[in-house]
């Protein structure tokens, strides 16, 4: 069929005429109803789209409940393993420090406390009960500061690891006072309030690049 632009209407009888006019109406209606499907159609995707949009409002975490992202050490990095002691015998351990390699900044730590050498009480003290119960109650602090410390440890490092820097946990822990405290076996540090100030006055020197962390100079 011929388009409309080809037609010659001077040519065409007036039914013909006619025709052609109820063709081309129809023509219109058919288009015009074509466009109010689609008017319809764009109005329900919007619609759509505003639903979606309160859900997801209604759904998304405020940003401040986010968690921070996970930088996780890989499965081979540097370290350092440091032995230290505070005070007497229960204060004598391993500081194993966990590394990010391409920085060199604290990425984990394990905190590693000796047993106490559980000594046998002599024969004549044997029957006493205040010298039994001061030998279990020592095993038993003994076992308690390790797992204490234990936790620390893992906490410490999650935060870290979330991207908590090594200079807030240090801050916050320099200076926490309980025993076993007393000297140390670190000339940069001498006396520790407890474990845990020795462990972080020994973390920020070593890896903390200021000037409030530099162990006092010695004297000659």
């Amino acid at each position: 069929m011929a388009s409309d632009v080809d037609i010659d209407y001077k040519k065409m009888s007036q039914d013909e005429i006619i025709a052609e006019v109820e063709r081309l109406n129809d023509v219109v209606d058919e288009k015009e109803e074509t466009i109010s499907t689609l008017e319809d159609k764009v109005e329900e995707l919007d619609d759509d789209k505003e639903d979606l949009e309160e859900t997801i409002m209604e759904n998304e975490i405020p940003s401040s409940r986010r968690p921070p992202p996970h930088f996780r050490l890989p499965d081979e990095r540097p370290g350092i393993t440091h032995r230290f002691k505070v005070g007497g015998e229960l204060g004598h351990g391993y500081l194993i420090v966990g590394l990010y390699p391409d920085s060199n900044e604290v990425g984990e730590i394990f905190i590693k406390m000796n047993k106490t050498s559980e000594e046998e009480v002599p024969n004549h003290l044997s029957d006493d009960p205040y010298v039994l119960k001061m030998n279990t109650d020592v095993n038993n602090l003994s076992a308690f500061l390790r797992g204490v410390l234990d936790q620390l440890a893992i906490s410490v490092s999650i935060g870290l690891q979330r991207g908590i820097p090594l200079d807030t946990y240090a801050s916050k822990f320099r200076g926490m006072r309980f025993p076993p405290d007393g000297m140390t076996s670190n000339p940069d540090i001498g006396h520790a309030m407890s474990i845990v100030d020795y462990i972080f006055r020994y973390l920020g020197y070593k890896f903390i690049q200021t000037e409030e962390w530099e162990p006092p100079k010695r004297v000659a």
